[in-house]
């Protein structure tokens, strides 16, 4: 049975150091762990605030 989870990201998850661009890195990363979970069978909602990124 598969799941749906939500996960929720705030900007500065995203963001380099200064929090105006975002780091390509963190979004990688990010991408292969919902990519992971994707993998197993489960839903992924990604929710962002958005405020920066």
């Amino acid at each position: 049975m598969s799941r749906r989870i939500v996960v929720k990201v705030g900007s500065s998850s995203l963001t380099g150091s200064a929090g105006s661009h975002l780091d390509p890195e963190k979004v990688d990363s990010l991408v292969d762990a919902l990519a992971f979970v994707r993998a197993r069978g489960d839903e992924v909602l990604l929710v962002s605030s958005g405020a920066i990124a």
